[in-house]
């Protein structure tokens, strides 16, 4: 699990260590601005919206003779980032790419395939609400970002003569607090977010658990987003 350190954000508020991640919105201690302005969430949602092309990293498993391990990964994709308030923008990503996940379900049945069905996937529609929530003490101004799906995907894929029915629930929609989180056997923890720096976005999407046919399975993993915007879209309306 060290490589996903390396490929991963494990920043927690603003790249500052802290407890929880609700201490950290709660808190304006060492110079983190948690609490917003009107003009600053006008300046976030400005700076984020946009086109934007990258990847989606993952990790997946890699067999070399006996040995299994765990190697990084990546699918291109594209999103834009539109807002809808002064305090809020929509990502929007048509394809994002679900058949990375045969990867995180581990079929205890011969005559499960879950693997196989999510293989055959196609990319689906992911919606995340894009909420700015601090700024950082630094000479070029960088806003961190909650990066939440918005709803669960559900959807049929069609493998070997039939429909199966698929569901993907993201972690911090598991979670009672507002903001889930995913954390590895070495304690690290990865929160669903995202901060923009030279117009290159870096964020978390957490999977938590993969539904198939009715049978669920806990992944509990972060993918990582990176991306960098071109050209500007949507029009920010006036909020009080």
């Amino acid at each position: 699990m060290n490589k996903m350190k390396n490929i991963f954000l494990t920043l927690v508020c603003a790249m500052a260590a802290s407890a929880t991640f609700t201490s950290c919105l709660n808190s304006d201690d060492d110079g983190y601005t948690t609490t917003l302005t009107l003009a600053d969430s006008i300046a976030a949602n400005t700076q984020a919206q946009g086109v934007y092309s990258g990847v989606v990293y993952y990790l997946r498993p890699t067999t070399d003779g006996s040995s299994t391990t765990l190697t990084d990964d990546s699918v291109s994709v594209a999103w834009t980032i539109a807002p809808v308030s002064t305090k809020q923008s929509i990502l929007t990503m048509t394809s994002f790419p679900v058949s990375i996940l045969q990867y995180y379900v581990q079929s205890e049945l011969e005559t499960e395939n879950a693997d196989e069905i999510l293989a055959a996937a196609t990319g689906q529609t992911l919606e995340t609400n894009v909420i700015p929530f601090m700024k950082l003490p630094i000479s070029t101004v960088i806003y961190e970002y909650s990066i939440a799906p918005r709803s669960s995907l559900d959807f049929d894929v069609f493998y070997n003569g039939t429909t199966h029915d698929v569901k993907v629930a993201f972690s911090e929609m598991l979670s009672s607090s507002t903001s889930g989180y995913v954390n590895d056997a070495s304690s690290t923890y990865y929160y669903p977010i995202a901060y923009i720096e030279s117009g290159v976005l870096y964020g978390n999407i957490l999977i938590g658990t993969i539904t198939v046919d009715g049978k669920a399975y806990e992944v509990n993993t972060v993918l990582g987003l990176k991306g960098k915007k071109g050209a500007t879209t949507g029009t920010i309306t006036t909020e009080s």
